[in-house]
């Protein structure tokens, strides 16, 4: 388990550059071991507090939700907030800007009529957890920045997948496999059928819980993915284009040539020969 120790009360990210920005990049995170004092506040940004011990009450316009970790406080920006600890509690925040404000709307993170949710006593949400510390304990270049958006998100999203919030009724943590599958067979031909059949769902059912959670179609998910790792093999290997275009799933490299053009707005080798510096350096 991942010591829970940040070097400093809060970590400023939104200075820091990304490599490969994807528009959910995190501002500010804070970690209070023993948080006393109560909150009376009007955010102008998106907070999401995992309340990881400790228990209190969060005060939400009309509603008075009791806090008994582990559970996560949403702030909404120009909503009054009222909450804060019994006696003490231990919470580990996340702070996004305002233009993040369609994204998280968009993907089911951030409901108004939902602020609160329980996530129950979940091994898989403490996990991410441990493993967002391990990441935050080794950031020390730009490279380790875009981890810790990717570790955030997925932070929110087990959390949601855990509490069985979302819209489609009864999530599963099938969900969560078939990510955790797509994201290391991304070089593997997927048929979404035979993963339903694994699963023994329905490919429409699985479509519409899929795009609730993830915001957006498996396919659409599949290939932002793919293009995502064919980005950090392009500057981090030595593999050549069409290598890569293989190693990330594309059998046609053609065609991997003119859709990484057309979505990244530059070829593969410019993408290289720009960016490879930068990750040696």
């Amino acid at each position: 388990m991942a010591e829970r120790i940040l070097r400093q009360p809060l970590l400023h990210l939104a200075p820091l550059a990304r490599l490969f920005p994807y528009g959910l990049e995190i501002d500010t995170i804070g970690y209070i071991p023993e948080k006393k004092n109560r909150i009376h506040t009007v955010f102008n940004t998106f907070n999401f507090s995992f309340i990881l011990s400790g228990k209190g009450d969060y005060r939400y316009e009309n509603t008075v939700y009791p806090v008994q970790a582990p559970c996560v406080l949403t702030q909404i920006p120009g909503i009054p907030m009222d909450y804060g600890p019994q006696e003490t509690w231990e919470e580990l925040f996340f702070i996004y800007p305002l233009t993040a404000g369609p994204i998280l709307t968009k993907r089911n993170y951030m409901n108004r009529k939902n602020p609160f949710w329980q996530i129950g006593s979940s091994e898989t949400f403490f996990a991410c957890v441990d493993d967002f510390f391990a990441n935050v304990q080794a950031l020390e270049s730009r490279i380790q920045t875009d981890v810790i958006d990717g570790s955030c998100e997925q932070m929110i999203r087990t959390s949601l997948l855990e509490a069985g919030r979302l819209e489609a009724g009864t999530a599963s943590p099938y969900l969560l496999d078939i990510e955790h599958y797509i994201d290391t067979h991304l070089h593997e031909q997927i048929i979404w059928e035979e993963l339903c059949d694994r699963y023994a769902i329905h490919p429409a059912a699985f479509r519409r819980a899929w795009k609730s959670c993830f915001g957006i179609p498996p396919g659409k998910y599949l290939g932002e993915k793919r293009l995502e790792q064919a980005k950090r093999c392009l500057v981090e290997s030595s593999f050549s284009v069409k290598e890569i275009a293989f190693l990330c799933g594309y059998s046609d490299e053609l065609y991997f040539y003119r859709l990484f053009r057309k979505k990244v707005g530059m070829t593969a080798l410019e993408y290289r020969n720009r960016f490879k510096d930068i990750f040696i350096s």
